[in-house]
């Protein structure tokens, strides 16, 4: 996070990026202009989005009722109906995005009385709240439509493979395992995952390249755990 923020603070210092501030998430306030793109060798690009359905989980915007795009707040007005916004950024990945919605959270209200954007945020702030609600909701998932579902072998289960390449002893009865286990963390944190940038080799570098020609080392962040153990012990790392 160390690396984010500085660079966030460097870009609001740029010419390019005249009156740019950024909030604690890194998202670009101000000076819509053009997108500024990073080609060198930490460059990359998100592409990362959200439908409207999704989005109206947290935020409360309407419809354009011509080409089906969020609109009625500050930020993603559009200017002509039906057509881009005319007012956002261009040049990223050859479309035209909106400029930061200053859209009000979502207060529809569920059964429960809880506000929707309430149970994201929630759902955003602590990893096992939402994990449990998927976990619980899954199973209702997959049986809809279906009356006669038997269960797979215990080796498709979610997280059993994960676990044995953690160097879980899971012995022959996983739904045991787990029950005796619970709650347990499955991932590791030592994951090096590929990242996607622009060019001809743009998913063949792995995270802990981009963080080494930062000079961001991974390890500047703590030690990362690979087995079942530290992974599930709370006093592992820095706190």
């Amino acid at each position: 996070m160390k690396m984010v923020k500085e660079r966030y603070e460097l870009l609001g210092t740029k010419k390019r990026c005249k009156d740019v501030t950024y909030t604690a998430e890194g998202i670009q306030v101000g000076d819509p202009g053009k997108m500024w793109k990073d080609n060198g060798a930490t460059g990359g690009w998100s592409n990362m989005f959200m439908l409207n359905y999704e989005g109206g989980l947290y935020k409360k915007f309407d419809i354009d009722p011509e080409a089906f795009r969020a609109t009625g707040c500050e930020g993603i007005n559009l200017q002509n109906p039906g057509e881009m916004w005319t007012d956002g950024w261009s040049g990223a990945n050859s479309v035209v995005t909106s400029r930061v919605n200053q859209c009000p959270k979502q207060d529809l209200k569920v059964e429960d009385g809880q506000e929707l954007s309430n149970i994201v945020e929630e759902f955003a702030d602590d990893h096992d709240v939402w994990a449990s609600a998927f976990l619980e909701a899954w199973p209702r998932m997959q049986s809809i439509g279906y009356t006669d579902l038997k269960d797979g072998p215990e080796n498709s289960w979610l997280g059993y493979y994960s676990l044995k390449d953690m160097d879980a002893d899971i012995g022959n009865d996983f739904a045991k395992y787990i029950e005796d286990n619970k709650p347990l963390v499955f991932t590791k944190e030592s994951a090096d995952p590929y990242v996607c940038a622009s060019g001809p080799s743009r998913c063949a570098t792995r995270a802990s390249e981009v963080y080494e020609i930062a000079g961001y080392p991974m390890e500047a962040n703590g030690p990362s755990c690979d087995n079942v153990n530290d992974c599930n012990d709370s006093t592992f790392g820095e706190l």
